[in-house]
């Protein structure tokens, strides 16, 4: 009788690959490999992806893969999910895997940032996914990162002074105080920082590496995160999803956010202290921030186009001011970037200002929770109804003031009274400051970029977007969520439910 051993190697690779990928599948196959010490599977299947729960196997691995320096090789997916490590061992194994793809790593208070500093000493151009989860106390708070100095500043620098490469999903999460109802006790304690300063985020935000994410999650609780994250120019320009929950910001914070970030379309905001709340039921006047919230959410083009326009005007003016002596010289680019306008010595062939179509919005979901809406709450699905029905309100009345706007260019266009552009969501960027003057001549090339004129009618048409699916259940697979949610679409990115 033959043997489970002596099975074709075929066989066993059908069977793996008819598991769903990830820690369950590794599972399995290293109870196979219990049960079946011989078991005829390709080392490719044993190493692709590596899943570490305890704190005594990174050592063992580490010996491992030291020998085996091949199978080191084969690692695409690498995931270190233990509070408590032994943090240079963690190090040498990351340092032996080339060819990792996906790298997920929870950051206990084991690992110092000198840890971290020479993890990510050299850039990872290979990398799709990066995940860092800190947690800077184990059971109890603690203020060891204050008394000690020990924060992470460091490694978001480090992220930022990477070269572009091709990473589509970020993930940067430090854990909140737990709760009561985790068994902690945080009374007398405050939020520990994981990171001193916020500046080096916007650095990370405009850095040429973080450029091609297209998923960003960035949980620092209680902290100023949006406002940092939109500080600089030119920040996220290819960010579709976005989650900064437990973060803190402000209305003009959001207004912003979503205005510089032309690709966004789904937007995470749990736990964050935007809209008001109270304790007792929903009442009518409740519903005045839900309705300005969709508003503000559906005139985010029209704050991208009235900032891009105040950008030319300044360069513009600056570009009329002649120094002493002569004419202000002219680059000879300037008539292509003007979109075929002649340029010449005479400052009327500039127009003193250009009109910018604003962009249809392209945000589809929003999450957010509110503790007076809770799904715990026996009235959750009537308040939940109530304030979806005032969001669309306000989310239809944004769209016909933007229409209404799109409308007068179009006819100070038909009448030859205005120059148009349109915008190119893709390429727009903010690279001009608002107070240019004569040291910004001749950088129309960056004020126009993403700039494309308007020759034909038709480019003012557009089809008014569905107002975005509005979840108020919070994270968690356990809650109803409806269709569309920026939570269900996080669940496609991340290997958690945070």
């Amino acid at each position: 009788m033959t043997g489970l051993d002596q099975l074709p190697a075929e066989l066993y690779a059908a069977i793996v690959d008819h598991l769903c990928p990830g820690q369950e599948r590794q599972s399995s196959l290293a109870s196979l490999l219990l049960a079946i010490p011989r078991l005829p599977v390709s080392d490719h299947l044993l190493y692709e992806e590596i899943y570490l729960t305890h704190r005594k196997q990174a050592p063992l691995l580490y010996r491992t893969l030291r020998q085996r320096k091949g199978d080191a090789l084969r690692v695409r997916v690498f995931s270190y999910h233990c509070w408590q490590a032994d943090a240079p061992q963690v190090v040498n194994v990351v340092s032996l895997l080339k060819n990792v793809r996906e790298l997920s790593l929870w950051i206990g208070t084991d690992f110092s940032p000198e840890d971290l500093e020479e993890m990510f000493d050299k850039p990872r151009d290979d990398l799709l996914l990066l995940s860092l989860r800190f947690r800077p106390y184990v059971r109890r708070a603690t203020y060891y990162q204050f008394m000690a100095g020990a924060y992470f500043d460091s490694t978001i620098e480090r992220l930022s002074q990477w070269p572009r490469a091709s990473l589509p999903s970020l993930s940067i999460v430090q854990e909140p105080l737990p709760t009561a109802e985790d068994g902690g006790n945080t009374e007398s304690f405050a939020q520990p920082f994981v990171f001193f300063h916020l500046q080096p985020v916007g650095d990370l935000a405009a850095s040429p590496y973080v450029s091609t994410v297209r998923s960003l999650r960035f949980r620092v609780p209680t902290r100023f995160v949006a406002r940092q994250l939109c500080g600089q120019d030119h920040v996220l320009p290819s960010v579709e999803h976005l989650d900064l929950s437990t973060t803190r910001l402000s209305t003009l914070d959001l207004e912003t956010l979503v205005s510089r970030l032309a690709c966004l379309q789904h937007l995470v905001l749990d736990g964050c202290p935007l809209m008001p709340t109270r304790d007792g039921p929903l009442e009518v006047e409740d519903m005045g921030p839900w309705q300005s919230l969709g508003v503000l959410l559906a005139v985010a083009g029209m704050q991208r186009s009235k900032t891009k326009e105040r950008q030319y005007k300044a360069w513009a003016q600056g570009g009329r001011k002649k120094p002493a002596g002569g004419n202000a010289a002219k680059p000879a680019h300037l008539s292509l970037a003007l979109g075929g306008l002649s340029i010449d010595n005479s400052s009327a062939e500039l127009p003193e200002q250009i009109h910018i179509i604003p962009p249809i919005p392209t945000i589809s979901s929003f999450a957010i929770t509110v503790p007076m809406i809770s799904p715990d709450k026996e009235d959750f699905d009537a308040d939940a109804r109530k304030v979806r029905e005032a969001f669309a309100r306000g989310w239809e009345n944004g769209l016909h003031r933007m229409t209404e706007k799109r409308t007068r260019i179009r006819n100070s266009w038909a009448r030859l009274n205005a120059v148009v552009y349109k915008m190119d969501p893709q390429d727009y960027v903010f690279t001009v400051p608002l107070n240019a003057g004569t040291s910004n001549v001749g950088n129309v090339g960056n004020v126009m970029h993403g700039l494309t004129k308007v020759e034909d009618i038709r480019e003012f048409d557009f089809q008014p977007p569905p107002c975005p699916v509005l979840c108020l259940v919070g994270p968690g697979r356990h809650n109803n969520h409806p269709e569309g949610c920026s939570h269900r679409v996080a669940w496609g990115m991340w290997s958690d439910e945070l």
